[in-house]
């Protein structure tokens, strides 16, 4: 038996979890997400705990794999999920226009990228926030944002993941 597989889910208040046909259904404050079970796995809820129990002994991986899935879908409902994306370099902006982003990356034309349905974009300065219910999806789309423009290796100009990105030296001089 997996040990986070073990531990059991709190509902927060607000959040409902229903299990019908192999199929889990999470709705909260921010919306509802579902997501299809597998028969190896079984899930109970006691008013505002929820268990997952592994039925066929033969798959132990999916244990602890599917009581994570459900931790996000009662997460994403409740609070959310954001991903933070940093632009670096001169000229490098971003601006949102009914649900576009819109980039200017450094190439001859600006790129536009719509937002997929149920993400979110907001721009603060050179940050951009990427916002939804959907873990996968808001870190999804969040990596196809960087791969517009990953930050080089040398002057760290583009788009970055996080505020640490490790500079490669460049030639040192003769001695």
């Amino acid at each position: 038996m997996s040990r986070i597989g073990k531990k059991k889910i709190s509902l927060p208040a607000g959040v409902a979890l229903s299990v019908t046909d192999g199929v889990a259904s999470v709705s909260g404050p921010l919306g509802s997400l579902t997501l299809d079970i597998h028969p190896a796995v079984s899930i109970q809820v006691d008013e505002s705990i929820v268990g997952i129990e592994l039925v066929d002994p033969s798959s132990p991986g999916l244990h602890g794999l599917f009581r994570a899935l459900i931790f996000n879908l009662i997460q994403g409902v409740s609070v959310g999920f954001v991903k933070e994306l940093e632009l670096f370099g001169v000229g490098y902006r971003a601006a949102v226009n009914a649900g576009t982003l819109q980039l200017s990356l450094g190439f001859s034309h600006p790129v536009v990228f719509p937002a997929p349905l149920g993400i979110t974009f907001s721009v603060e300065g050179s940050k951009i926030l990427v916002k939804g219910i959907d873990k996968q999806l808001v870190g999804e789309t969040a990596s196809q944002i960087f791969r517009l423009r990953p930050a080089d290796a040398y002057k760290g100009k583009g788009v970055r993941k996080s505020s640490i990105v490790r500079l490669k030296p460049g030639k040192s001089g003769r001695k």
